[in-house]
């Protein structure tokens, strides 16, 4: 388990906080979840640099924003990786991103305005999308093999 973390004033904060996830402050709620997820996994933080390429390492492990995708009982139909091109400053651009995410749908927002923050994981990102779209292909062969 990972948990990514940014800096507030991270001009790509939202888009990270809506791929990413984030629990509220504990002093503002009453709970502590960040210390809850801590006694029963080996949660390991990564810290995100505002000014330098975000690490590919955020996307190897499961992460706050992935375990609230265990809540739904069906996959949806279309389930291709991909990317959100979009503003990060844009609230619009935000919720449109959001919603994709909330169906289930493994999409990364890049933001153009900040390319040189993609440089390491646009390139690891594809290659992923790729080998996701070959083993979809492999998979989908197969099943019109064995039902002609």
């Amino acid at each position: 388990m990972r948990t990514v973390t940014w800096a507030d004033d991270d001009p790509l904060a939202d888009t990270l906080l809506v791929r990413h996830g984030a629990y509220p402050d504990p002093n503002e709620i009453g709970i502590d979840y960040a210390d809850i997820l801590s006694r029963v996994t080996v949660a390991i933080n990564i810290d995100i640099d505002k000014t330098a390429p975000i690490p590919t390492t955020i996307y190897d492990h499961a992460n706050l924003g992935y375990l609230t995708r265990h809540h739904r009982s069906a996959r949806p139909a279309w389930n291709y990786p991909g990317f959100f091109v979009g503003d990060a400053t844009d609230f619009d651009d935000l919720v449109r991103f959001w919603n994709i995410r909330a169906a289930d749908i493994r999409l990364h927002c890049v933001d153009p305005a900040h390319l040189p923050r993609y440089t390491a994981t646009i390139p690891e990102l594809g290659t992923a999308k790729r080998r996701h779209s070959a083993y979809s292909a492999m998979r989908a062969e197969r099943r019109r093999s064995r039902f002609p």
